[in-house]
C-alpha cells in the first residue's frame, strides 16, 4: 500500500480514478493544480488504512458535489473544503483525526487529499462508493446507517448551508436542490463517524488502487492492449475482481438530455472485429448504469461500465461521448460491500427505472455462456 502522497503522485491518483468512475466524476484538472500546490506548501499527505487510526477517533469525509463544468468556470480555492471540515468539527464538538473520501472517481479522489494537506491530517485509504454515483446517499456509509447530517455545504463565495436533522434520502434531496441555488457546485463535509464505523462501512484500498492504475496506465503509453492488461491485473488483485471485455464497436447513435443538473440518455454501438453484427446499447444517468446486447443485459449498476477509447485506452466520460468514435467496453465487478441489499436499494437497476433486480456481471456472463476473463486477454486484439 502506498503510504506517502507527494505532489508527483497527484496525476496518478487523478488519472487512475477515471477508470473507476463509470463515466462520471468529472474532470479533475483544477483540483490537480490545487492539490499539488497544497502538498508543495504544507508537505506530503499520509495515506492510512482505517486500522492504523486509533479506535474512538473521528473521521470526516469530504468532497465536492455539483457540476464540474461550472466548477472549472467558478474555480475553488481549496480552502472551502477545509472550512466545511472545520464547521462539522465545531458543530459536533469534535476534532478529526483523518479525512476520508465519499467516492473514488473524478474530482473526489483528490478532494480528501487536498483537504488533508490543508488540515495537515492523514487521508484514509477507503471510500464509500468504490466508483461514482449520482447521490451522496448512495454510499456504503448510508448502508450501515451512518447519518449524513450534519452536512455543511459551501460555495466559492464562502456562503454556507447547514443541513442537520433529516433522513439521508431527504438530506440528499435538499442538498441537490441547494447546490443548484449555490451556483452549480459546493464543497461538502458529512457522514462524520468514529474509527470503528469507518472500519466496518468503507471500501478498503481504493485510493491506493487508483494510484496503481494511474501509474500502470502511464507506463502503457496509450497502447489499448497494454492499458487493458494493466486494468486486468490491478483490478483482479483488488476488492473489485476480474473485468470482462463486453464488446468493441463504433458509436453510431447518441442521445442525451440535461435535467436539473442530471445528464441522462443512451448510445448505441455497432460491433467491430469479432463483435461484428452485434448491436449494443449503453444507458447512462450521470454514470453508465446499464449495458445490453439487444434485449440481453450484460452489465448493470452497481457493477462498473468502463468505456475506453479504442486507440489510446483512455477512459471516456459521458460528456466526452461522440458519434463515430471507436470504443472498447469493459464490465468491472463492484466491490462486495456495494452489492449488499441495503446498497442495492439505492444503486441497483430499480433506482434507474428498470423492473428487474441486480445480477452481478459474473452471473450474467455465466448465463450467457460467455467467457471473457484473464485467459482471453491475449485474444482481445
Amino acid at each position: 500500500m502506498k503510504q506517502t502522497i507527494t505532489e508527483h503522485d497527484v496525476p496518478q491518483f487523478a488519472y487512475g480514478a477515471r477508470y473507476l468512475g463509470a463515466g462520471g466524476g468529472g474532470s479533475s484538472n483544477v483540483l490537480e493544480l490545487l492539490t499539488k500546490r497544497a502538498i508543495c506548501e504544507y508537505g506530503p499527505v499520509q495515506l492510512q488504512h482505517p486500522f492504523e487510526v486509533k479506535e474512538g477517533e473521528w473521521i470526516i469525509p469530504v468532497g465536492i458535489m455539483g457540476s464540474t463544468t461550472i466548477m472549472n468556470e467558478k474555480i475553488p480555492t481549496g480552502w472551502e473544503l477545509l472550512e466545511v471540515l472545520q464547521a462539522v468539527e465545531k458543530e459536533k464538538g469534535i476534532r478529526a483525526a483523518a479525512v476520508a473520501g465519499i467516492e473514488i472517481a473524478g474530482i473526489n479522489v483528490l478532494t480528501p487529499i487536498l483537504t488533508a494537506a490543508l488540515a495537515r491530517l492523514p487521508v484514509m485509504d477507503c471510500d464509500g462508493m468504490g466508483r461514482a454515483f449520482t447521490g451522496i446517499h448512495m454510499t456504503t456509509y448510508h448502508a450501515f446507517d451512518i447519518p449524513l447530517v450534519p452536512l455543511v455545504m459551501m460555495d466559492e463565495n464562502r456562503k454556507s448551508i447547514w443541513i442537520r436533522s433529516y433522513s439521508n434520502e431527504e438530506t440528499e434531496r435538499i442538498a441537490r436542490a441547494s447546490v443548484m441555488n449555490m451556483g452549480g457546485w459546493a464543497a461538502i463535509a458529512c457522514y462524520a463517524m468514529k474509527t470503528e464505523h469507518i472500519r466496518e462501512a468503507s471500501i478498503y484500498h481504493t485510493f491506493s488502487l487508483a494510484w496503481r492504475l494511474g501509474r500502470g496506465v502511464k507506463e502503457a503509453r496509450e497502447d489499448i492492449h497494454q492499458v487493458v492488461q494493466v486494468l486486468m491485473e490491478e483490478l483482479s488483485n483488488s476488492v473489485y475482481g476480474i473485468p470482462h471485455l463486453v464488446t468493441k464497436g463504433k458509436i453510431v447513435e447518441l442521445s442525451c438530455d440535461m435535467k436539473e443538473g442530471q445528464l441522462s440518455g443512451s448510445f448505441f454501438l455497432e460491433g467491430r472485429g469479432e463483435h461484428t453484427a452485434e448491436q449494443w446499447e449503453i444507458l447512462f444517468h450521470n454514470e453508465y448504469v446499464l449495458c445490453k446486447q439487444e434485449e440481453n443485459v450484460r452489465v448493470m449498476s452497481p457493477d462498473l461500465i468502463c468505456v475506453l477509447d479504442a486507440d489510446t485506452g483512455h477512459p471516456i466520460q459521458i460528456e466526452e461521448l461522440e458519434k463515430n468514435r471507436n470504443v472498447w467496453v469493459l464490465g468491472i465487478p463492484s466491490p462486495p460491500l456495494v452489492r449488499t441489499s441495503k446498497m442495492l436499494e439505492v444503486v441497483g437497476p430499480e433506482t434507474y427505472g428498470h423492473s428487474f433486480s441486480f445480477l452481478p456481471i459474473e452471473s450474467l456472463y455465466k448465463q450467457a455462456g460467455e467467457k471473457r476473463g484473464v485467459e482471453h486477454a491475449a485474444a482481445w486484439d
